[in-house]
């Protein structure tokens, strides 16, 4: 079936609109776009030498850490004082204190890791962190 010439030109002229349409409404999505990101970001170029100066990144190496090795983990200590008085408790407290209080870890994961019971956790973190109190008063460092 042969479709008539006025039928054709009426389908085009339907997808002209058509097109027009969609690419009208695309057009307007991205001058919204554009006003937003003018609205909301700043050029570099626009920026004040305050603002320009809180873009940078300072790298911090761990070479300037203390670093303390708790199973297969490496902890970063940066207070001289503190490393000073973890060196002074003995590897098992030591590390029950890193593994609590640096990496987060709760009795009960620290007791399990360490295969031994809860109580055993919680006895040499109080007697670690009692020593640790003691040596920071005597060098001058009170709560």
């Amino acid at each position: 079936m042969e479709q008539s010439p006025s039928y054709k030109r009426k389908i085009q002229i339907q997808f002209q609109a058509y097109c027009y349409k969609i690419l009208r409404g695309e057009a307007v999505d991205y001058y919204r776009y554009v006003n937003y990101l003018q609205k909301h970001e700043k050029s570099i170029e626009n920026l004040s030498s305050e603002e320009s100066g809180e873009l940078y990144v300072s790298d911090e190496y761990r070479s300037d850490d203390h670093l303390f090795k708790v199973l297969e983990y490496d902890i970063g200590i940066k207070s001289d004082l503190l490393a000073e008085v973890l060196h002074l408790l003995s590897q098992k407290k030591r590390d029950v204190i890193l593994l609590s209080f640096f990496l987060g870890m709760s009795d009960t994961e620290i007791a399990r890791i360490m295969r031994v019971v809860n109580s055993t956790i919680h006895e040499h973190k109080k007697k670690a962190l009692k020593l640790m109190k003691s040596e920071l008063e005597k060098r001058g460092m009170e709560e």
